[in-house]
């Protein structure tokens, strides 16, 4: 007989709480870049309470899992959105964020994203590496257009509805797949 203990986690994935947490105010971000939502109130409180927040939670749980990617990845973003909510909060006592502060913000994010993205690819999970690749796109266009005033600033805010769309795709196939449905992602 083995002395050997063998433990197995069988808690549930925090996966689609994270990529609920990033979709969701993906959506509503590009949405408002797009002009379709004015007031920034619903990106504010989305970016802080399921952006920051959801993500935070996900990452934390994939930490205690040994899941170095997923941790990574997601408490960084939940950062992301914390941070961004707070350039949009901040003008109140501070100058608002200049189109090179921004961009210079954004693109850095961008190159993270791409790193990230290598590692996604190495999942070979589609839905992910889509997820990551529309990230990158967000993050880049977007900083490129903060930038370079004359470049159109849609193309960014596209991007991160297909983000949105593709993050939450992947989140919400995954809780089907918990409860027996087969769902390609």
């Amino acid at each position: 007989m083995s002395d050997d203990i063998k433990i197995f986690d069988q808690t549930s994935s925090p996966g689609p709480l994270g990529f609920i947490g990033l979709g969701l105010p993906s959506v509503i971000l590009g949405l408002q870049g797009l002009g379709i939502i004015e007031e920034p109130l619903s990106v504010i409180s989305m970016a802080i309470f399921l952006g920051g927040f959801a993500q935070l939670f996900a990452g934390l749980q994939f930490r205690k899992k040994g899941d170095t990617f997923s941790a990574v990845a997601f408490t960084t973003f939940a950062l992301f959105w914390f941070s961004f909510a707070w350039i949009l909060i901040a003008p109140f006592g501070a100058a608002p964020l200049s189109g090179i502060s921004s961009a210079v913000y954004l693109i850095l994010w961008g190159i993270y994203a791409v790193v990230m993205t290598a590692a996604a690819v190495k999942t070979g999970v589609k839905s992910v590496i889509a997820t990551f690749v529309f990230l990158d796109l967000t993050f880049i266009l977007t900083g490129l257009s903060a930038a370079f005033p004359a470049l159109p600033a849609g193309a960014g805010a596209v991007a991160a509805v297909i983000l949105g769309i593709c993050a939450m795709y992947t989140g919400l196939a995954m809780v089907l797949e918990s409860v027996g449905f087969k769902v390609a992602y």
